[in-house]
């Protein structure tokens, strides 16, 4: 019921017209606010015919009694060719649906232009839901951007920083309410395929900045006919990959680390778009090939052991030759993630913060039967043990470290309850103190991954 009037609330914002500003009642934090929902924002700003910071929220759907949370998005020029970097509209419908269940509204402002359905750019007009300025948010193309660049390693040339960005293209009061993402190119000098974000979390307060970077992770047009993949299964690809990273990112600000409330990496049972093992495959579904993420990271991944790679991947064609082609050259041959089930080519791709329902998992004596410890849970086999046929061997107890992507310790892994420890950066720095200094800020880069392009040698 709850979920229910949440969607009434939401969608009745679309039919709002435009009012004279003029005529709103404008708030500023006092002493005597009252932020029941606790998003930073002052209930009495949430009515009709009132403003915060000269910023008509309701209209723009904010509501008293449910957490609304808003980004401004400044989106980099695409290439003609790298559908990476055009922001599909379903990959912030799939962000904001996630957050609506979980009962907060989110509210993206991309402005009037640069929002696409596949590779056809949106026209918007007016209040809608992605276009609340209703100006253009476009910036220049540049092949490399980073957040600041006082935090970059060197003496970066060639590069755009997201705080130049934000100084351009967003309003200085809109940064008391909005976080301010930013739709960009790569992270590398040279503008190619790399890390796929980065983000500001400071511990306690989170942080209210995020760059995505997906230009050059081989989403270019035609691509999908040289992967021997649909056009549908393409395009649920790009969906997925910008929601994911979208919404990983986004947790950053909002106070999670790769581990929830740690930075310990790739825990299985950490059940979490935030967790590397998860962040561009999806949630595996429990009880039904709950090990095929665990499998491909543990077993060919990162030990190169081809064992497993059977049961997930299929092969690149086998014919593929071109040494000119930088993603699928000379020598290589690239296996795709493309059974797994609710995948990155899946339309029923599933991507969550966790609510931290799984039980602990202790590297010391691990029963192979309990799984990843969610309810429901079928077996994994932890170390990838098989008998003389080839069957694999279930065990109550064996020891084996189960993230070697992250460490070689043996230690007990915990979910975490991402949901409910949420930080909301503008409700945890209000009335002031929203202005970080880089140097109390935290930044989380994300490593250089690309789940598409696992080169082995080959003969030839």
């Amino acid at each position: 019921m709850k979920r229910i009037l949440i969607l009434l609330m939401v969608a009745a914002v679309l039919l709002l017209s435009c009012k004279d500003e003029s005529s709103y009642i404008n708030y500023t934090w006092d002493d005597s606010t009252v932020d029941a929902d606790s998003d930073g924002i002052p209930d009495i700003a949430e009515v009709d015919g009132t403003s915060f910071f000269g910023y008509p929220l309701f209209e723009y759907g904010a509501r008293p009694g449910i957490p609304d949370l808003f980004v401004h998005v400044a989106l980099m020029n695409p290439t003609t060719t790298d559908a990476g970097m055009m922001l599909q509209e379903k990959a912030l419908d799939r962000v904001v649906a996630r957050f609506l269940e979980n009962g907060i509204a989110l509210h993206f402002d991309v402005g009037n232009t640069g929002l696409y359905k596949e590779y056809t750019e949106v026209g918007t007009r007016g209040v809608t839901r992605y276009n609340l300025s209703n100006r253009s948010h476009i910036f220049a193309y540049n092949k490399s951007i980073f957040l600041a660049e006082n935090v970059l390693d060197g003496s970066p040339t060639g590069y755009v920083f997201v705080d130049e960005i934000k100084a351009a293209k967003m309003p200085n009061n809109k940064d008391e309410i909005f976080y301010f993402m930013v739709m960009g190119s790569s992270q590398q000098s040279d503008g190619g395929n790399g890390s796929s974000g980065v983000a500001w979390n400071r511990p306690g307060e989170g942080g209210n900045e995020f760059l995505i970077t997906l230009a050059n992770w081989g989403l270019g047009f035609g691509t999908n006919s040289t992967l021997g993949l649909s056009q549908e299964n393409f395009e649920n690809y790009v969906v997925n990959k910008q929601a994911s990273t979208i919404m990983h990112e986004f947790g950053h600000n909002l106070g999670l680390n790769h581990g929830g409330n740690e930075t310990l990496n790739y825990k299985p049972n950490y059940y979490s778009i935030m967790n590397y093992l998860y962040q561009l495959s999806g949630l595996p579904r429990i009880g039904t090939n709950e090990w095929d993420r665990y499998y491909y990271e543990r077993f060919y991944k990162s030990s190169g052991d081809m064992k497993w790679a059977d049961l997930m991947v299929k092969s690149y064609p086998a014919n593929y030759y071109d040494e000119t082609d930088p993603d699928y050259g000379y020598g290589e041959l690239t296996l795709l993630p493309i059974d797994f089930i609710d995948g990155p080519f899946s339309s029923t791709y599933n991507m969550d913060y966790s609510y931290g329902a799984g039980g602990s998992l202790n590297e010391n004596s691990l029963d192979e039967s309990l799984g990843l410890r969610q309810s429901a849970s079928g077996d994994v086999n932890w170390n990838g043990d098989v008998d003389l046929n080839g069957d694999e061997i279930i065990d109550s107890s064996v020891s084996e470290n189960i993230n070697p992507s992250n460490d070689t310790v043996l230690g007990t892994h915990n979910d975490y309850n991402d949901w409910a420890n949420l930080i909301f950066y503008y409700d945890a720095t209000a009335p002031s103190g929203r202005s970080l200094n880089y140097l109390e800020k935290v930044i989380f880069v994300e490593e250089e991954r690309n789940i598409t392009s696992i080169p082995f040698e080959r003969s030839h």
